[in-house]
């Protein structure tokens, strides 16, 4: 009957635990979100450019060599105007950790960019 529904309500239905096993299951759970956020953590990078024109397609096609992205993100201000940096996330980890160590002070246009965890 677990996850099925019961007057538009998905209903839940476990074994009955102790208040001991329902705490270690809970923190389990916690735990495992925890970690599940370090390794997104570890795949977005910080990326500082110096040009205000940069767009998030253009941040995209300079690091999708490195792996597929899941997002680019070029943070702007009120009136839509590039902040000069941004955020690239890629699936792996593996592939961050390439693009951050191959991208960090590479000259684009002219101008050096950096890149950090």
């Amino acid at each position: 009957m677990n996850g099925k529904e019961w007057e538009g309500n998905p209903l839940f239905v476990s074994r009955a635990m102790s208040k001991a096993e329902r705490q270690l299951a809970i923190q389990d759970q916690l735990h495992k979100r925890e970690k599940e956020a370090e390794m997104r953590n570890r795949s977005n990078l910080y990326v500082r450019f110096y040009d205000t024109i940069t767009s998030e397609e253009e941040l995209k096609q300079l690091f999708e060599n490195y792996g597929p992205t899941t997002s680019v993100k070029v943070m702007r201000d009120e009136h839509g105007c590039s902040r000069q940096f941004g955020f690239v996330s890629f699936e792996n980890e593996n592939d961050a950790r390439r693009a951050l160590h191959e991208m960090d002070h590479k000259m684009i246009n002219g101008k050096p960019i950096h890149v950090a965890m």
